[in-house]
């Protein structure tokens, strides 16, 4: 039995509303306990905890104005949201895709950034040869980098058209039972029709589509690169307590 379109539109963005306000709350009294309850040592990580929890919390705001829903159709991926009741306009809504879509990147910047800066606080030597003063402003602005280099990617290879909102028609009546005037998107034509009728490669969305896998693979990598490396030390550490406390 079929949801109707109707019912499962309500639902999404009732379990939208419903996490990132959570998320808010969650991150907002994550905030406070960091400025009020946590030990004066903590020194730089506090900041990075403060900034971690900022972007989560505009990511929230940005997900629930956004509504974001994923649809894919052929050789297409398409990011669309609805606009029809909102006072957010057709472009406004595809700048508010790119702003989404930036905090995206920018979330995925900082789970490398995390792990980076939690080695460095077990490693003596790798600290103060990559985490000084500068080099770790230069770690806290490498996911503002992130995000900025995702939002320029959406923003000028991603863009609709007049020959997108064709394409995006009939699909979008049959799937959605929705004006293609009524939403706002971004979409990647991963293949297009030559002259001829065959198939050929976008080459723009495979180089942004490229970026993006860039961006994921560098982060994760930190993360378990140094997530592993970080266990390691601090297992040597507790072997060695335990050797010099007999």
């Amino acid at each position: 039995m079929m949801i109707p379109l109707d019912q499962w539109k309500s639902f999404l963005k009732t379990t939208q509303l419903t996490t990132g306000s959570f998320g808010i709350i969650l991150n907002v009294f994550l905030i406070l306990l960091i400025i009020f309850r946590s030990p004066k040592h903590l020194g730089a990580y506090k900041y990075l905890m403060i900034y971690i929890s900022i972007v989560e919390i505009v990511y929230s705001i940005l997900e629930m104005i956004t509504e974001p829903h994923v649809f894919t159709n052929g050789p297409t991926l398409t990011v669309l949201r609805y606009f029809k009741h909102s006072r957010i306009g057709r472009n406004q809504g595809f700048y508010l895709l790119v702003m989404y879509a930036g905090t995206f990147g920018q979330s995925i910047a900082l789970f490398g950034v995390h792990f980076i800066y939690r080695y460095g606080a077990v490693d003596n030597v790798f600290r103060k040869k990559y985490l000084g003063e500068r080099k770790l402003f230069i770690l806290f602005l490498i996911p503002l980098i992130y995000a900025l280099w995702w939002s320029s990617i959406i923003f000028f290879f991603f863009q609709p058209s007049t020959e997108s909102d064709e394409y995006l028609r009939i699909p979008l009546l049959q799937n959605y039972d929705t004006k293609v005037e009524d939403i706002s998107y971004l979409i990647v034509f991963f293949y297009k029709p030559n002259e001829i009728g065959y198939l050929e490669p976008v080459w723009s969305a495979f180089f942004g589509m490229s970026c993006a896998w860039f961006m994921m693979s560098t982060s994760f990598f930190c993360v378990f690169y140094f997530g592993i490396k970080c266990y390691t030390k601090i297992t040597k550490a507790l072997k060695k307590s335990k050797m010099s406390s007999y």
